[in-house]
C-alpha cells in the first residue's frame, strides 16, 4: 500500500501529464507522407428523358470504377415532367454497390457504384452527382 503522500503526488503527476498531452492528436505526431493530398472532386450530370412508351428503360449510370474506393458528397435528382407542369426538385438520390444503398460518405468496397432512380415514364431528368474516387496513391 502506498502512504496517502505519494497517492496524492501520483494523481498530481498524472492530472499535470493529462493536461500537457491534451492538445497532441496523432495526426501530428505522424506527418503525412510527401505529395499527400486528397484527390479532386468529381460533378457528373446526366440528363436524359424516359419517354411514356412501353420500350422506354431507366438507363444504367455506373460512376467511379473497379480499383479505386468511392466516396459521395451528394446526389441531387430533379425530375420534370412537360406537359402537365409536374416537377420534383432537389431530390436527394442514393447509389448502390453490392446491394447496399448510400447518399453520401464512403462505398462499403472497392469498385464501381449505380446511380439508384425511381423508374417515372414521361419525366426529364437532370441528375448531378459529385463524388470523388481513391486509389491508395499519392495525389498530386
Amino acid at each position: 500500500m502506498m502512504p496517502k503522500m505519494r497517492k496524492f503526488q501520483f494523481a498530481g503527476i498524472m492530472v499535470v501529464m493529462s493536461t500537457a498531452l491534451a492538445g497532441c492528436t496523432v495526426d501530428e505526431l505522424i506527418p503525412d507522407p510527401p505529395g499527400w493530398n486528397d484527390p479532386d472532386w468529381i460533378t457528373e450530370y446526366h440528363n436524359f428523358t424516359l419517354e411514356d412508351s412501353n420500350n422506354s428503360t431507366l438507363p444504367i449510370i455506373v460512376l467511379g470504377s473497379n480499383d479505386t474506393m468511392f466516396e459521395l458528397l451528394s446526389v441531387n435528382i430533379q425530375m420534370n415532367e412537360t406537359a402537365t407542369n409536374i416537377s420534383y426538385p432537389n431530390i436527394k438520390g442514393y447509389v448502390v454497390q453490392d446491394g447496399i444503398m448510400f447518399r453520401s460518405g464512403y462505398a462499403p468496397n472497392f469498385g464501381n457504384v449505380t446511380l439508384h432512380l425511381v423508374e417515372m415514364k414521361g419525366y426529364d431528368y437532370n441528375c448531378t452527382v459529385v463524388y470523388r474516387e481513391w486509389d491508395g496513391g499519392p495525389y498530386e
